[in-house]
């Protein structure tokens, strides 16, 4: 069993890393979406504690062993935050699409009839 303990240590401590990365040097390119302060907030720490909270999560089990109040604390903070986490993220996900699609509208058309135009002039 040991080797599959092994293995989850090694995913959560890269996750870890990467989510101090994204701490980091994320917060730059997530304002530059365009959304409000809102979704840019909340997808910024919502990804972010989805990457570095299974560290310290699993730590915690280590140290709390089978006292289970310890347990229902742990898991409580840690499994409701990363739902809320998610509501961030998913929220942050939709405005990008939402910003995205208007912006595209007029994009899309202009390319399409470019395409078009390219084809029709291929075909003559």
């Amino acid at each position: 069993m040991l080797p599959f303990f092994i293995g989850l240590g090694i995913v959560e401590s890269l996750s870890f890393g990467l989510g101090v990365a994204f701490l980091i040097l994320g917060f730059r390119l997530v304002r530059q979406t365009g959304v409000g302060a809102l979704a840019t907030w909340g997808g910024y720490l919502g990804i972010a504690w989805m990457l570095v909270n299974w560290w310290a999560h699993d730590g915690f089990h280590r140290v709390t062993g089978l006292n289970y109040e310890g347990v229902v604390r742990i898991e409580y903070g840690f499994h409701v935050t990363l739902i809320a986490g998610a509501v961030l993220t998913a929220h942050f996900f939709l405005a990008v699409a939402r910003t995205a699609s208007r912006a595209g509208d007029g994009v899309d058309a202009t390319r399409h009839q470019a395409a078009g135009l390219a084809t029709g002039a291929a075909k003559s």
